[in-house]
């Protein structure tokens, strides 16, 4: 069992690849020059609001292609059942695209560069989702930006 002090090292989100050891560094300004305006706190508010729901998203999008849940995923043990039912595994790439949906209407220039950095993980998420279900509207919204996404095409 970890102590205490030790959780911090053992969680992390997905999307951190810096070593927990280093700080982040900001680099000073050149001597003479003005120092960089601060961030606005609304807008990082924002931008912390959609990496937060793209890493649940993601989370989501892992669980349903592989078929298996979060619990089984992190377990160390092989998990004992054979997986989800189609139902479970389309609600949750529902739910994954409908967190997307919410980033991309908050800001979406800021989500496309996310997901874009988030590799392979939304490839085929909406069309899925569209199969089943048609006239979802942020299957849809989602699928119009992922279309223009041109490292997907190649």
């Amino acid at each position: 069992m970890p102590r205490p002090h030790d959780c911090n090292h053992i969680l992390y989100s997905l999307k951190d690849n810096t070593p927990l050891e280093s700080p982040v560094v900001f680099p000073l300004p050149a001597p003479g020059k003005a120092t960089p305006p601060p961030i606005d706190p609304g807008i990082f508010q924002n931008v912390a609001m959609i990496w937060r729901l793209i890493d649940e998203a993601s989370e989501l999008s892992i669980c349903a292609s592989s078929g298996l849940s979060a619990v089984a995923l992190g377990s160390i043990h092989t998990p004992t059942e054979a997986g989800m039912s189609a139902m479970h595994v389309h609600r949750l790439r529902a739910l994954a695209v409908q967190k997307l949906g919410v980033t991309y209407k908050a800001d979406e220039i800021a989500s496309s560069v996310m997901v874009m950095q988030g590799g392979s993980i939304f490839d085929d998420i909406t069309e899925k989702v569209l199969k089943h279900d048609p006239n979802n509207t942020d299957a849809r919204y989602v699928h119009f930006f992922h279309e223009k996404i041109p490292s997907w095409f190649v």
